[in-house]
């Protein structure tokens, strides 16, 4: 039912962060963070990428840069407070890519045909990554950038996660449900 939202008009009404060609990133699992080895290699991905990054920073991941890597500002890597729901919507639907550890953005990537690099070892999202959206990176400096690098558009697209109607089905079974109990 979470896709619901992404099928409504507010969807039209989204403004274009103001960078041309970026890529759209965030990182919070403790997998990723609390783990120095899977940070640095996260963060030595991102220093070497030629393009405009938005890293939309959980406050674990602002506490982990501050007290470790506090020299660690690369001119192309912006570095903002976590967006609302919305924002984070236009941040992905605009993006050239998405990197994440997020199971939430990695689905909403896909709703917007927007290719995932997931920095995880795994997603509950696998549809994603077998119609070749989504690549599974983990936290792997190389491999982040090889999938980056590697990527080609891929010719289908099914909805694998949903049209956005559960909750109008939903609605409906459930008055179904109700009415035959008259």
């Amino acid at each position: 039912m979470s896709l619901d939202l992404l099928y409504t008009p507010k969807m039209n009404a989204l403004i274009r962060p103001q960078v041309e060609s970026y890529i759209f990133m965030t990182c919070h699992r403790a997998a990723n963070t609390d783990n120095l080895q899977n940070f640095e290699q996260i963060i030595n991905a991102i220093s070497n990428i030629n393009t405009h990054v938005i890293f939309a920073l959980h406050p674990r991941t602002k506490k982990i840069l501050k007290d470790h890597y506090p020299d660690w500002n690369p001119s192309h890597v912006e570095m903002i407070n976590p967006p609302g729901f919305w924002e984070t919507q236009a941040y992905i639907k605009f993006a050239d890519f998405v990197i994440t550890d997020s199971g939430g953005i990695i689905k909403e990537a896909y709703f917007h045909k927007v290719p995932a690099i997931i920095i995880d070892k795994q997603t509950e999202w696998i549809e994603t990554v077998q119609e070749g959206w989504n690549t599974i990176a983990g936290p792997n400096s190389s491999r982040i950038l090889s999938a980056i690098s590697e990527w080609k558009k891929p010719k289908v697209h099914t909805n694998c996660l949903g049209d956005g109607k559960a909750g109008a089905r939903i609605t409906f079974e459930i008055l179904k449900y109700l009415n035959a109990q008259k």
